[in-house]
């Protein structure tokens, strides 16, 4: 039996499903630590990850969901492959703060920041030239309500390692100059990544989207099609409503998610199912090149964050 036959069987993890998961695991984890006991992924380390961690909290629940939102086999495999790298995403993103830390420090010198060790009895900590030797003494939260932080472009995409994407750089690089001139002086390195932070709702489990790779495919996609792919993006974007526009971008993940950005007047498991028709229904009539999709997708996932 295929995954999908399982599911309409009554079987929420059979064998099939569980061989899927399996896979989707390995196919997932190059960028993750292996889990402890492990030096580096295999089958047995994916069966660990897959037993302790995926099961241990999703159960057959993440099973049961699929089975409601999937249509036969592809689409199944589509949403448990969300499924997974949600876990991993979750796993990452306990640590959000202790790795922005790391990515600060390998890019704030790179944009004229200063290393202000020294004005901080050698606490690690950024400044700006233009500050001097002065230091923030006060919470870095009530930075956040100054009006300088306002208007810094979102980040809906992140990767957990690697190089940061252009438009990410630009809009953590703005989003620290901001916060050092709002406190006028010198700030501990770890009050800067919590305020980035919880500025860019990186920590948010619900609307996170770690997507920075996707960003250097469309790049190499627009790079190959030309405007091509703009202009298809557009047609697709302009035959949806502003309300479907927020929620496309969503639509292959999980259904709590997802229902997060639908309207809240209406049933989200309806209204996404309508729009998933609707999607289908554009797509079969015009095919649009590869790339034209993501371009999609990152353009709801921004409209959704500005406007929440």
């Amino acid at each position: 039996m295929t995954p999908f036959e399982e599911l309409e069987a009554g079987e929420p993890m059979g064998a099939a499903m569980y061989a899927l998961l399996l896979k989707l695991t390995l196919q997932s984890s190059a960028k993750y630590p292996a889990p402890e006991g492990h030096s580096k992924w295999s089958k047995d380390a994916a069966r660990q990850w897959l037993s302790d961690t995926f099961l241990m909290r999703k159960g057959t629940d993440i099973a049961i969901r699929l089975a409601v939102q999937a249509t036969d086999d592809v689409s199944l495999e589509r949403l448990a492959r969300k499924a997974v790298q949600r876990v991993f995403i979750d796993e990452a993103r306990a640590t959000t703060a202790g790795a922005m830390k790391k990515r600060l420090a390998g890019m704030l010198p790179q944009h004229g920041f200063i290393d202000a060790k020294t004005i901080y009895a050698g606490t690690p900590s950024w400044t700006l030239p233009e500050l001097g030797t002065e230091i923030y003494q006060g919470d870095w939260q009530d930075l956040l309500r100054d009006p300088r932080m306002k208007g810094i472009p979102p980040i809906s995409q992140l990767n957990r390692s690697g190089p940061t994407s252009r438009s990410n750089v630009t809009s953590i690089i703005e989003g620290v100059r901001a916060l050092l001139l709002a406190g006028g002086g010198a700030m501990r390195d770890r009050d800067i990544a919590n305020a980035i932070v919880t500025l860019f709702e990186l920590d948010d489990p619900d609307l996170y989207v770690m997507r920075d790779t996707d960003q250097d495919i469309l790049d190499q996609r627009i790079k190959e099609n030309g405007t091509e792919v703009v202009e298809a993006a557009d047609r697709i974007w302009d035959a949806l409503t502003t309300e479907e526009q927020r929620v496309v971008g969503f639509l292959d993940e999980p259904a709590a998610i997802c229902a997060r950005v639908v309207p809240s007047y209406v049933d989200p498991v309806a209204f996404a199912a309508r729009l998933g028709y609707k999607m289908r229904t554009i797509l079969e009539a015009d095919p649009p090149p590869p790339g034209a999709l993501e371009l999609v997708s990152v353009r709801s996932v921004h409209l959704s964050r500005n406007a929440s």
